[in-house]
């Protein structure tokens, strides 16, 4: 069973086009699978994925493939199925079909799109994969996802409630006015003989104008606080969730593309208070307008009811092409958002390497895609959404000039006429706000499903799981593989180690041999792919893992500093347990007093983003400082002293030998840890060798050959 149209996915990371694409296939044969779920079930291979680890998956999902060498452009037209194209020798498309002149496809980079054939044959690297065979034909069941923006929206019912309340009676007084108009006018009688007729009308006018203020002004609070909750709701739902996940969701993902999600909750936010609660009211007094326009001439409100279908016609229109244009506009936003983020963190590799330019032409090349965009909305805009404002702008002088000759031939008052015109409006502004509404329905669905993709992410396991970690007594790794995807090759292999607390122990081998990936599988970032990894006995998969983090400290190679002051850098979270002699101690054992002597503020000297305005050592010794005031069991460190220099590198690593911590480090420089309990070397990530510095020497292996060589 197939669905009648290929429904596009948008690959979310750079490497992932390859499963977009079979997320698009699969969902076409009604499979209802997402693209987080082959992500998390198969990983993004560092470059993304081959077209024969494409076959693999889909051929587990129950879709036979057959990859084929296509010569000749008819071949394809041939074939009755979206297939998965090869594109440039470097990125996978789905083609839906090929006509005379164009070829239809869906690009998990940039949407949906008609190519001519010419550049189709260009850009064409002669390879598919075609499905042959579904081997499991029936609909699955699409796995349930928590529908955030309802559950937001309910969760505003309150000022949901009395904000439709506010805007029914600011309803009702544009429907006094143009009744009253008719009754007034009609009524010549009344007008002439009632001397007090000033005088109630201003009281009358004085009344209607201060409640329909007042109901404007509470109708503003209203929506203003629901804005507020609303933001509040989302940004907190999205954010909880970013810290929330897994550490490898971010390993291929650009953090600008990341932050212009995020930027997307104000555009929601305008879209739903500006218009929902009007929509609900509007689709209301639409029928009750039309009902009094049938009251003043059957004849003039068909002549309104087929304008209006115009309107209505031409406004679904314009928003199906908008839609279009506005998904292929976020993909450039986020693309130009993402290169601004990389320029500005990255300003001193950019002006050293001389590559500011080339940045700049990139930024450029994708920010003008965006421009044109616009203005191609805009253009469409032009010539479709003017329409509507034409037709009504012509509509009343219409509905005068037939109203005119219905009063000539007696079938039409005076007042009924004005009382029409009056009442147009009042029908038409909510049927285009209606018919508008579904452009901005559209483009609500794209910008909320950036925000729901991330949202719907799995989270790291366990974190609502109790646990009561007092102290780490020791970490266990029982023949522990690792890979970061399903297709790579393992970078830890069969590892077997147990480390006590209190005990040094120290991790080295050539670059790539994987000392760090060890560090980050036991500072429990990352999983094993298969084996064990048994804190204080309990396997890590049983514990809740921030509660874990809390009790051991971690040091990269290429630690975060904050925009902040050194202190708050150093405490960071651990404001409860705030101890300034203790305090005082870590900055001495980490180095940090020597940071600190020289400037004016001391620790509450301010640190620039990214701590721009420290070296590379002095970013070691505050992460440092940070890891030890957090009071750990055990402290890991990759390479945690690379930019120091000996003397101050011998000073910390003594500090550390002296302490009651156990310490696990990956080291670079082997002379720093000849006096560590236990040496581990590893080589193409497995353990080869382990003992002493004394022990490893006399046996002239691998160590041997390490030492040596770093000694020269």
């Amino acid at each position: 069973m197939r669905n009648k149209r290929l429904k596009f996915i948008e690959q979310m990371e750079h490497s992932e086009c390859g499963l977009a694409c079979i997320t698009m296939i699969l969902n076409y044969y009604r499979k209802n699978i997402e693209l987080g779920e082959v992500r998390d079930r198969y990983g993004v291979p560092k470059g993304g994925n081959t077209l024969q680890q494409l076959q693999h998956i889909l051929s587990d999902y129950g879709i036979k493939t057959k990859g084929i060498r296509v010569k000749d452009l008819d071949v394809l037209r041939n074939f009755n199925t979206p297939c998965i194209c090869l594109w440039e020798n470097k990125h996978f498309i789905v083609l839906e079909k090929i006509s005379k002149k164009n070829a239809y496809v869906a690009d998990p980079a940039t949407g949906k799109k008609k190519i001519e054939l010419a550049n189709f044959i260009k850009g064409f690297s002669k390879v598919i994969l075609l499905p042959t065979e579904v081997l499991k034909t029936e609909v699955e069941a699409k796995k349930k996802h928590e529908n955030v923006l309802f559950k937001i929206v309910f969760s505003q019912k309150k000022f949901i409630f009395f904000t439709l309340i506010c805007t029914v009676f600011i309803q009702v007084f544009g429907l006094f006015i143009p009744i009253l108009t008719q009754t007034l006018i009609d009524n010549n009688d009344y007008l002439r003989f009632n001397n007090n007729f000033a005088f109630q009308t201003f009281i009358l006018l004085g009344i209607l104008l201060l409640s329909y203020y007042c109901f404007q002004v509470i109708r503003s609070l209203l929506i203003a606080n629901f804005q507020k909750n609303f933001d509040i709701h989302l940004m907190t739902k999205f954010i909880s969730k970013l810290i929330s996940l897994p550490m490898n969701f971010f390993v291929n993902r650009s953090t600008g593309d990341l932050i212009f999600r995020s930027n997307l909750s104000v555009y929601i936010r305008q879209i739903l208070t500006q218009r929902v609660t009007s929509l609900i009211i509007d689709s209301i007094f639409i029928f009750v307008y039309l009902f009094l326009i049938f009251q003043y001439s059957i004849f003039l409100s068909f002549i309104i009811i087929l304008t209006t279908v115009v309107i209505v016609f031409t406004a679904i229109l314009n928003a199906i092409v908008i839609k279009k244009i506005t998904d292929k506009e976020l993909l450039e936003q986020s693309r130009v958002q993402k290169i601004v983020t990389e320029l500005i963190e990255n300003m001193e590799t950019i002006k050293i390497s001389g590559a500011g330019e080339y940045f700049y032409q990139e930024w450029f090349k994708h920010f003008q895609k965006q421009v044109i965009y616009e203005k191609d909305k805009g253009r469409i805009s032009a010539f479709l959404g003017n329409l509507s404002t034409s037709l009504q702008f012509i509509l009343n002088l219409l509905l005068v000039c037939i109203g005119i000759m219905e009063i000539q031939k007696g079938t039409l008052t005076i007042g009924q006429l004005i009382g029409i015109t009056a009442v147009t409006p009042s029908f038409m502004n909510p049927v285009v706000s209606i018919a508008g509404f579904y452009t901005e329905f559209l483009v609500l669905k794209s910008y909320f499903y950036k925000i729901q993709e991330v949202i719907n992410s799995k989270s790291e396991k366990n974190l609502e799981v109790k646990t009561n970690i007092d102290k780490i007594y020791e970490l266990e790794l029982k023949n522990v593989g690792f890979k970061y995807s399903e297709f790579e090759e393992l970078t830890l292999n069969r590892i077997n180690l147990k480390v006590f607390n209190n005990e040094k122990v120290a991790i080295v081998g050539r670059s790539g041999s994987g000392k760090s990936t060890l560090i980050k599988l036991l500072s429990g970032l990352y999983y094993p792919s298969y084996g064990e990894f048994l804190v204080n006995g309990k396997n890590f998969t049983t514990l809740n893992p921030k509660d874990y983090r809390k009790k051991i400290g971690i040091v990269n190679q290429h630690p975060s500093i904050f925009n902040n002051t050194i202190k708050d850098n150093i405490v960071l979270n651990n404001f409860e347990t705030e101890d300034m002699n203790f305090l005082f101690e870590v900055v001495f054992d980490s180095g940090v007093d020597e940071i600190i002597q020289h400037l004016p503020l001391g620790l509450n000297t301010e640190v620039s983003e990214n701590g721009s305005n420290l070296s590379g050592g002095q970013k070691q010794r505050i992460a440092l400082a940070r890891a030890l005031f957090k009071k750990p069991s055990f402290i890991l460190m990759d390479e945690p002293t690379s930019a120091l220099d000996n003397i101050s590198e011998k000073k910390i690593m003594d500090n550390i030998l002296k302490s009651n911590l156990g310490c696990i480090v990956a080291a670079h420089r082997l002379h720093t840890i000849k006096e560590f309990d236990r040496i581990i070397v590893m080589e193409k990530g497995e353990i080869v060798e382990e003992g002493n510095h004394y022990f490893l020497m006399k046996q002239k292996g691998y160590y041997y050959n390490l030492y040596k060589n770093n000694q020269r």
